[in-house]
């Protein structure tokens, strides 16, 4: 078949070869004269040119503008096109499709029309369209021949002489009516080209088996759909709109769980026609070629509007949402709960997607709240008894039976062990009351209580007798070491309750010690005062310790002075007063005195007068002096200083 079967026709003056160039590349510009892909222009005629399109639109788009204007190097060419090489008058319209002329005799008329090959065709292969044509003709006795070589429909018909002999008046009212009658078989049946392939596919699927009032022609990459003007145009526009588009759109996984219920929303409202198909990383659309193209943009731009939320989280925390399914899990929550879902990943950091900014920071809240890390010290444990390893590894298993809900994990330290419990709230919880349980009713553990004075150390019990305060379940002992203190040993339950008993105790403790300057004082506490001390301490809840305070000079009589440290039990302020005899700051002041003869009373007052007054001067308030001999015996009174 001709690659440009269709033809145009217009009159020009003779033009050369340069002027055919400009006149085709005219025809060729679709902006300028609506054509298209176009053969050379050829001259068929005096004054006759022919120009052959590929496709029957151009041609079509071509004839829609009968006038064209053409600028050439000395003029502007004027030009009317016809799809007939005989030109008709300007208020005539003109034959579509071919060529004709008129032979005459004397008896008989004929009249040629190129027709469309498709046209003829479809005379043929339609009886209905035939019929009504030669109907039209033979009410002017006329017959029609077609002929399929030469693509040409052969009219002939009989006029009557007119006066005269002359053929002239009934020749042409003759021709008029059968252009008349031709012009309605063009005006009212079209040929129309098809050349997209899913279109081609989709008329031959859908027209090749229907009525006879169409016929589908097929030919190599193309088809041509002939019938009455509308009804083809409403058949082709028809399919058209229904000529499915399929449009692949890559898309990361986790950017299609976001926005997909509201892109189908979206095209539900809009589209509801396009199908909507998804793959790994794919969406693909299936439906008009503007509705798929719409949807493409719609796509697009929800996921620009995706936001993005970064959440900075302990190591401990990133690894437990890396091994659970707690991404997944809150995922499917979130998508239940909120308009919008929210998307999770953990890298270094815990990234939350969404297109709601409310949404996003929901979704923080409840992971923040749902998640969590608690460190819990074993105090006073340098490593984890088995025990309680075991214990914790059991509790653990249990609760991660129908998956990873809590982590443990054992941290050692100097002198302590840190048991850091990882995951959901609950969970952790559960495991970190059992451990709180477990150091304060199983864990061993000590305490160090400092005494408020060292002669503590030494009566520390006694004093608890005193107190009446009955401790069986730790156990109890003091040391110098590193300070005056108790250490209070056992189950840290038991050890925290005796520690905040024995607190205020020893916060309201009084210790005084009274100098009892006077000869046999220790030995009257030793002896006969026992009873009346040991009265003084059960009444008054105080402990009584003597200590020499001179040394012994004579193994037959005891020393004559003594130094009593009472300790009250009762509440004091601010009580607290010690006086030693012998104190070791007396050791600074340098004294001399000359020894003397006993009888030397005088000498030795003075002696002592220059001491106490040096002691004075210092602010000491007692002060020790040994002398060689005895006091019955210098007949000198202890009390006259």
């Amino acid at each position: 078949m001709d690659e440009f079967p269709h033809p145009l026709f217009f009159e020009a003056r003779e033009l050369s070869k340069r002027e055919k160039g400009k006149i085709r590349l005219y025809f060729q510009k679709r902006r300028d004269s609506g054509g298209g892909d176009c053969d050379e222009i050829q001259k068929i005629g005096d004054n006759t040119y022919r120009i052959c399109f590929k496709v029957k639109e151009d041609q079509e788009r071509v004839l829609q503008k009968k006038s064209h204007t053409i600028c050439l190097p000395n003029e502007e060419l004027h030009l009317t096109v016809s799809s007939s090489s005989s030109l008709q008058a300007s208020d005539q319209p003109s034959t579509s499709h071919g060529q004709t002329f008129i032979k005459t005799n004397t008896k008989e008329l004929e009249k040629i029309f190129q027709i469309e090959t498709f046209l003829l065709f479809y005379l043929r292969d339609c009886p209905q369209a035939l019929k009504f044509l030669q109907k039209q003709l033979d009410a002017i006795h006329c017959s029609l021949t077609l002929d399929f070589d030469t693509e040409e429909a052969v009219v002939k018909g009989d006029v009557v002489k007119e006066s005269g002999g002359a053929f002239g008046t009934a020749a042409e009212k003759w021709e008029h009516q059968v252009d008349k009658i031709f012009i309605s078989l063009i005006e009212r049946y079209t040929c129309h080209h098809v050349f997209e392939p899913k279109l081609v596919k989709k008329l031959q699927q859908d027209l090749s088996n229907v009525a006879d009032d169409i016929k589908v022609y097929s030919q190599a990459g193309y088809v041509v759909v002939v019938g009455e003007t509308v009804v083809v145009k409403e058949k082709v526009s028809g399919l058209e709109k229904g000529l499915t588009t399929t449009m692949e759109l890559p898309i990361k996984e986790k950017h299609l769980k976001l926005i997909e219920e509201e892109f189908r929303r979206e095209m539900q409202a809009d589209s509801p026609e396009v199908k909507i198909t998804t793959r790994t990383n794919m969406v693909i659309l299936e439906g008009s070629d503007e509705k798929v193209k719409s949807g493409a943009v719609k796509l697009d731009e929800l996921v620009k509007k995706i936001k993005v939320k970064r959440v900075q989280l302990s190591p401990c925390l990133t690894a437990f949402m890396k091994t659970s399914d707690a991404l997944s899990k809150y995922e499917a929550r979130f998508q239940q709960t909120f308009r919008s879902p929210v998307s999770l990943e953990v890298d270094f950091d815990l990234c939350l997607s969404s297109l709601s900014p409310v949404s996003l920071e929901e979704a923080e809240a409840a992971l923040l709240r749902d998640i969590i890390v608690i460190s819990v010290q074993l105090q006073g444990e340098a490593t984890v008894p088995p025990e309680l390893r075991g214990i914790l590894n059991m509790a653990r298993d249990e609760i991660n039976s129908l998956g990873l809900q809590v982590e443990v994990s054992f941290i050692p330290g100097i002198n302590e062990t840190t048991v850091q419990l990882v995951g959901y709230s609950q969970e952790v919880t559960k495991l970190k009351e059992f451990l709180d349980d477990y150091q304060l009713n199983q864990a061993t553990t000590k305490e160090i209580l400092k005494l408020p004075d060292p002669e503590l150390v030494e009566c520390f019990d006694e004093m608890l007798n005193r107190l009446g305060v009955n401790i069986t379940r730790v156990t109890l002992r003091t040391s110098h070491v590193p300070y005056p203190c108790v250490i209070l040993s056992g189950l840290r339950g038991q050890v925290e309750d005796i520690y905040k008993t024995l607190q205020p105790v020893l916060a309201n403790l009084t210790v005084d010690s009274l100098v009892l300057n006077g000869p046999g004082a220790l030995r009257y506490f030793q002896g006969v005062g026992k009873v009346s001390k040991d009265l003084v301490e059960t009444s008054h809840k105080v402990i009584i310790r003597e200590q020499q305070g001179v040394p012994n000079v004579n193994t037959q009589q005891q020393g004559s002075s003594s130094i009593t440290h009472v300790t009250s039990l009762r509440p004091s302020l601010n009580r607290q007063s010690r006086s030693f005899v012998g104190s070791p700051a007396v050791s600074q002041i340098n004294l001399r005195i000359r020894l003397c003869r006993l009888e030397d009373e005088e000498a030795l007052s003075k002696g002592l007068e220059k001491c106490l007054d040096l002691c004075v001067q210092q602010g000491f308030s007692s002060v020790a002096i040994p002398i060689i001999g005895h006091g019955v015996v210098l007949k000198y009174s202890l009390t006259e200083y």
